[in-house]
């Protein structure tokens, strides 16, 4: 299996393309630890995929992956309960229709902080336990690859959602900026 032995994270993980990504990373061999604000939908999630793999392949930790502390947390359970991680899904998210000229500064600030925000706090936390896993391996080199999910409108901007367009774009550009920065990592 591609995955054997891998541990993953998947953010946003209890519906949508999070859960579909964490449902494929578990069938292909992985640990996946689902992340995410809504307790019910993680725990349903992970029954799903232990069902489906007839073993013990997820794990759930609810978090706000908009604020720093909630997500430093995140990282202890990770580092704590399986020393390492190998693969990040990026993938919470959210989005409202509204106008330019008809935006409350709230919801600006709330897609911005769950889209483009959350992606920043999880690589940088994340991101070091993968860091310093790389430097523990000696002989048997692991790929790791940190995946941050965009949009069609981070390319191309969309009527009454100005909000996801801006921070799927940033996180384009960010995710660039991130594989440059981690290029000589693993």
């Amino acid at each position: 299996m591609r995955f054997d032995g891998a541990i993953a994270v998947v953010t946003g993980a209890g519906s949508g393309i999070g859960k579909a990504a964490a449902v494929r990373l578990a069938k292909e061999g992985a640990r996946v630890i689902l992340a995410g604000r809504t307790l019910s939908r993680l725990e349903g999630t992970a029954g799903e995929i232990n069902n489906l793999c007839r073993r013990e392949a997820a794990y759930f930790f609810q978090t706000d992956v908009t604020k720093e502390s909630s997500v430093q947390e995140l990282a202890r359970y990770v580092e704590g309960n399986f020393g390492d991680l190998h693969v990040l899904v990026n993938n919470a998210g959210g989005s409202a229709q509204t106008r330019i000229l008809e935006t409350p500064e709230k919801v600006w600030d709330d897609v911005q902080a769950v889209n483009l925000k959350s992606v920043f706090l999880v690589s940088k936390e994340l991101g070091k336990i993968m860091a310093a896993g790389v430097k523990k391996e000696i002989l048997d080199k692991r790929n790791r690859s940190i995946v941050n999910i965009a949009s069609l409108s981070g390319h191309q901007a969309g009527a009454h959602i100005p909000h996801n367009s801006s921070t799927k774009a940033a996180v384009i550009n960010f995710t660039k900026s991130l594989a440059l920065e981690c290029l000589h990592s693993g």
